[in-house]
C-alpha cells in the first residue's frame, strides 16, 4: 500500500492528476532500469509528484552527478523517508523505555510509603512504650531508638530524593526523543520548514475547518525559478544557499496560525488559515520582491550570483475542493507564472 502522503482515494479530476503522476513515475523507473516494485514505485511516485522533499533532493543530486538513479539509492530511499519501520521502532523503543520508567516509579513510590509508615510505626510504638516515671535507662533507650529510626528514614528519604531525581531525567531524556522522532517525520532537515507530509496534514485539517466554520484560507505555492540550470552553473552548494534562503524569507513572512513548507526539491507552500485571496496574493508578490531583491555572493571566490527569483501560484478554497484539486490548481498556475515569463504571482480567480 502507498504511504500516507500518497494514499488517497482519486476521483474525477484527482484521479487523472493521480494517473499523470503515476505514468511519470512508470517512466522514470523505466529510464533508469529499476523495476516498479511497489517499494521502488513509491519513491519514483514521490519523485514524480514532488511529494516529498528529501526524495527529490536525492534524486537531483544523483542526476546532477552522473544523470543515473542506482536501484540501491531508491530502495535507501524508501526505508528513510517511506517505510514506518523506523518511525515504528523507534515509537517501539520509547514505549518501552516508559514501560521500564514507570514500573521503576510505581517501585520508587511503594517504597517510599512503606518507608513512611514504617516510620510512623517506629514512633507510634515509641510513644505507647514510654511510660509516666520511665527511669532514665529506658529513657535512653527509647531515644536511642529513636535516633536509630531518624536515620534510617533520613536514608530513605534521600535514595528516593535520588530515584526521583534519576526519573525525572530520564522522562527529560525520552521528551526530548519524541521530539525529535516527531521532527524526522514531519519537518524538512535542510530548512527546518514542515516537509511535505505536514502540509498534507495541515491542508487536511484546514478544509475541515474551513467548511465547519464557513470560513476560508489562502495557500500558495512558489518554485524557484532556473533552479536546476543555475545547479548546473553554480554548483549544488550554492543551489542549497539559494534553498535556504528562500526558505528565511518565507519564514520571516508567517504570521501566528500560518504554515510554511518545503514542498518539493524547489517548490514551497504556504497555508494561510483565515486569509483572503487578496491577503493571499499580497503574501506571495511581497515574497516575490524580497526574494528577488536578495544578493547572494559565492562562497570562496566572492562571486557574485545571478539574481534570484520565483514563480507563485495563488488559490483559496473553492466548492468542491478536494487537497489533490487545490494543490493541482496551484501547480498549474506556477506553471502559468512560468510561462508567462517568471518571476510573477499568478491566480486565475
Amino acid at each position: 500500500m502507498l504511504h500516507r502522503d500518497m494514499d488517497l482515494t482519486f476521483r474525477g479530476q484527482d484521479y487523472e492528476a493521480a494517473l499523470r503522476i503515476a505514468e511519470r513515475a512508470l517512466d522514470l523507473a523505466r529510464q533508469h532500469g529499476i523495476p516498479p516494485v511497489p517499494a521502488a514505485f513509491e519513491v519514483w511516485f514521490a519523485y514524480a509528484g514532488r511529494l516529498n522533499s528529501t526524495i527529490c533532493d536525492r534524486i537531483d543530486r544523483a542526476l546532477d552527478s552522473d544523470g543515473s538513479v542506482p536501484a540501491a539509492l531508491i530502495h535507501r530511499l524508501h526505508d528513510e523517508c517511506l517505510s514506518s519501520a523506523g518511525v515504528s521502532a523507534g515509537v517501539t523503543r520509547l514505549g518501552d523505555q516508559m514501560d521500564g520508567e514507570l514500573a521503576q516509579a510505581v517501585d520508587l513510590i511503594e517504597d517510599g510509603m512503606a518507608a513512611s509508615e514504617g516510620y510512623a510505626a517506629t514512633i507510634r510504638r515509641i510513644d505507647t512504650t514510654i511510660r509516666p516515671g520511665a527511669g532514665e535507662a529506658e529513657l535512653r533507650r527509647q531515644i536511642s531508638s529513636l535516633r536509630q529510626a531518624n536515620r534510617e528514614h533520613a536514608e530513605r528519604v534521600s535514595r528516593f530524593s535520588d530515584g526521583v531525581m534519576a526519573l525525572r531525567a530520564q522522562f527529560t531524556s525520552m521528551q526530548k526523543e519524541l521530539r525529535e522522532l516527531r521532527q524526522s517525520v514531519l519537518i524538512d532537515h535542510t530548512t527546518q520548514l514542515a516537509n511535505r507530509r505536514m502540509f498534507d496534514e495541515a491542508l487536511d485539517a484546514a478544509m475541515l475547518r474551513a467548511r465547519r466554520d464557513r470560513t476560508g484560507f489562502g495557500a500558495i505555492v512558489a518554485d524557484i525559478d532556473h533552479f536546476r540550470a543555475f545547479n548546473e552553473r553554480w554548483g549544488k552548494a550554492t543551489g542549497d544557499q539559494v534553498v535556504l534562503r528562500f526558505a528565511a524569507v518565507l519564514r520571516q513572512s508567517l504570521r501566528e496560525g500560518d504554515l510554511g513548507a518545503r514542498f518539493g526539491g524547489d517548490a514551497f507552500a504556504l497555508l494561510l488559515p483565515g486569509a483572503s485571496l487578496e491577503t493571499a496574493r499580497a503574501v506571495a508578490d511581497r515574497l516575490r520582491l524580497q526574494f528577488g531583491s536578495l544578493q547572494l555572493v559565492r562562497a570562496g571566490t566572492r562571486e557574485r550570483v545571478a539574481s534570484l527569483t520565483a514563480s507563485f501560484g495563488v488559490t483559496s478554497l473553492r466548492p468542491g475542493d478536494t487537497a489533490l484539486k487545490l494543490v493541482a490548481r496551484l501547480e498549474d498556475y506556477v506553471l502559468r507564472a512560468k510561462e508567462a515569463g517568471r518571476n510573477q504571482v499568478w491566480s486565475a480567480e
